[in-house]
């Protein structure tokens, strides 16, 4: 029951207190300190040597049981602190992983933008929607204001050419019905913006996904003001001279 109760220690310590009474016993019943009887010390020997043996085996299963669990319990912490510490290191791994592409991407853009800010033609990008996204050129600031993420290229276009917008808008609703031909409809978008300072020319890249299906739309603006004012000076010159014939 020590043994049982309060573990290995206590039960050793119960069998050495069984085995000083039985030495006890003994040297009472040698010496005559106990009443004459020649079976006194060896009944003493046989009623305790029994239980004596029994408590030391069970404090010595008790003791390996315990150290083999004790073990066990070890190794097992042991090795979740080592998946702990490999999960963390790679979380942390992952985490500069994605700091460091965040940071190319950011780059990337910012390259792109300079790229485009240096030019003189606008750029805007357009989803499969006809959404504006957030990238675009300086120039296209200075044209037409600010492009609002998430708005549509004919409301953002409207307030300065409505029937540019009723015509974008028009025509790109046709996507829906040929959605397996995106160009076909892309190439009859509107291609002349006319402002009250100037006329731009519109044309307009499609981008596709791997799989074919129509991903954004690159819309390109270029400032064709002295263009048109050259031809209609030609053609002006062309119909004088016309008179003369």
């Amino acid at each position: 029951a020590a043994t049982l109760v309060n573990g290995a220690p206590a039960g050793k310590r119960w069998a050495g207190l069984c085995i000083a009474a039985l030495v006890g016993f003994l040297v009472a019943g040698k010496t005559g300190f106990l009443p004459p009887n020649q079976e006194s010390p060896d009944l003493v020997l046989r009623m305790g040597a029994k239980d004596v043996i029994t408590v030391l085996v069970a404090a010595t299963i008790f003791t390996l049981q315990f150290d083999r669990i004790k073990n066990q319990l070890f190794a097992m912490v042991g090795e979740r602190n080592v998946a702990l510490q490999k999960e963390k290191a790679e979380a942390e791994r992952q985490r500069q992983d994605a700091l460091q592409a965040k940071s190319e991407a950011e780059q990337a853009r910012a390259d792109v933008k300079r790229v485009l800010d240096n030019v003189g033609q606008g750029f805007l990008t357009l989803t499969a929607e006809g959404r504006l996204e957030r990238e675009h050129s300086a120039i296209v600031q200075q044209w037409l204001g600010t492009p609002i993420e998430g708005q549509t290229l004919w409301h953002f276009v409207s307030p300065y050419n409505a029937r540019f917008g009723e015509w974008f808008e028009l025509t790109w609703e046709q996507l829906e019905l040929f959605y397996d031909d995106p160009e076909l409809v892309t190439r009859q978008l509107p291609t002349e913006l006319v402002l009250p300072d100037r006329t731009l020319g519109v044309s307009y890249t499609p981008l596709f996904d791997a799989e074919g299906h129509l991903q954004r739309v690159v819309v390109i603006l270029t400032d064709i003001t002295i263009e048109l004012e050259h031809a209609r000076a030609e053609q002006a010159q062309k119909e004088m001279l016309a008179m003369f014939q």
